[in-house]
This record gives C-alpha cells, sequence and structure tokens, in this order.
C-alpha cells in the first residue's frame, strides 16, 4: 500500500528587523587642570637636570594672601625644612668598611667621597656617593658603612641644626 507522505509545516519566514539609528554620544572636552601657584621668591633648593628643558610659559600671578598669612609671618616657623649646613666636623661614630675581597685580590685601591646629612636628631640622611674611588665594589662599601654609621644632633647656638659632611673612606693595601 501507498505510504501517505505527510508534508512538514514550512517554518513562516523572519520577522525584518527594524533599524535603528543610534545617536554618538557627544564627546565633552576634557578640562583643563589648573596651573600651580609659581612662588614669589625662588627654592632655597636647586634642581639638578642633565636634560634639557622645554621653555615653560609663564603662569598667571597667585592670588593675594590671606590675612592669615601675614600673622603667620610673626610667628617662628616650627617645622621649617632648611637646608643642610654644610660643616667641617660632626660628632659620628663613623664604621671602618669592609675591604671586599675581592678588590684586595685584584688590587683595587681608591678613596671614596661619601656625604650626607644630619638630621635635627642625629639621623642620618641622604646618604649619596659624592666622588668615586674608581671601583662600584669599594664604593658599595663605603655607601654601606656609612649606612652602619650614628652621628649626634649638630648643635648650633644650642639648636639642632641639619648639617651636611663629606667623609672619605680610603681603601688602601698597606694597611
Amino acid at each position: 500500500a501507498p505510504a501517505a507522505i505527510q508534508s512538514t509545516p514550512t517554518p513562516p519566514p523572519p520577522k525584518p528587523v527594524p533599524h535603528v539609528t543610534r545617536e554618538k554620544p557627544k564627546v565633552q572636552p576634557k578640562p583643563k587642570p589648573t596651573p600651580l601657584p609659581v612662588a614669589e621668591t625662588p627654592s632655597q633648593h636647586a634642581i639638578e637636570s642633565t636634560a634639557p628643558t622645554a621653555p615653560t610659559p609663564p603662569a598667571p600671578t597667585p592670588p593675594a594672601p590671606a590675612p592669615q598669612a601675614a600673622a603667620a609671618t610673626d610667628a617662628k616657623p616650627t617645622m621649617a625644612l632648611s637646608a643642610p649646613k654644610n660643616v667641617s666636623h660632626l660628632d659620628c661614630r663613623i664604621v671602618q668598611p669592609d675591604y671586599p675581597t675581592l678588590s684586595r685580590r685584584r688590587g683595587e685601591t681608591g678613596t671614596a667621597f661619601v656625604h650626607f646629612v644630619v638630621g635635627l636628631t642625629g639621623k642620618i640622611e641622604n646618604i649619596e656617593l659624592k666622588k668615586s674611588s674608581g671601583s662600584t665594589r669599594l664604593d658599595d662599601a663605603a655607601l654601606d658603612a656609612m649606612r652602619q654609621s650614628s652621628c649626634k644632633p649638630y648643635l648650633e647656638n644650642g639648636e639642632a641644626v641639619r648639617a651636611a659632611y663629606t667623609q672619605p673612606f680610603e681603601f688602601s693595601l698597606n694597611n
């Protein structure tokens, strides 16, 4: 007997998707940062730079100081960070550096000059190599010795003052 062929219903055609036009969001211009105020007097601290800098346009003049600032000038500044005073002598216990074994074996000698600042409490700050001995091992030994050293506050007229000093560390095979 012939089999009846069943027809499968065909799916309805897909509905057309309406085209939606989207508006592009408006881009808000970024606000320009306000320039920092320029001090009326130059800073005591010099900034050294090896790269040339482009000239900057002059900043607008800062607003007149508030009346409170005028009253503050009569009072003594409490925590004013002043530039350290270069002195010829400090009361310090300087640790002698260890002569690096490899430097001794290779006959490396020289004098490393380490510059540092003694703070108001006697804490050693800003340790830096001022002049190399010619060997990075000797220079590192001198810097390590300075970090282990200690000082008493430098007093001027009975008042503690930040003081700067350059300590030479001589590395010689004769001693």
